[in-house]
């Protein structure tokens, strides 16, 4: 049986970017380094088994960037939170 992945989002008014973590595991670790380094970021957590899973199911995420590195979720997250505290 294939394992679900977890999906970390975060949303603005104009976008929502998408961390892909492929196990739980690795999820929650994922969400723990995101909110030691941007604590006022405001995530979502879903799991679902492939990324058209999760937006079939949730169409509210759209339009998405999906990533599947921290360190690339994390500048996401902060040049998208910087444009939202400018605008």
């Amino acid at each position: 049986m294939k394992s679900s992945k977890v999906y970390i989002s975060l949303t603005t008014k104009n976008i929502t970017v998408i961390l892909e973590a492929p196990t739980p595991v690795d999820g929650r670790d994922a969400y723990r380094f995101i909110k030691e380094h941007v604590p006022s970021a405001n995530l979502s957590i879903y799991g679902a088994r492939d990324i058209q899973t999760l937006r079939r199911t949730h169409r509210e995420l759209k339009p998405t960037r999906v990533v599947r590195d921290v360190n690339k979720f994390l500048q996401a997250v902060t040049s998208t939170m910087k444009k939202t505290i400018l605008a």
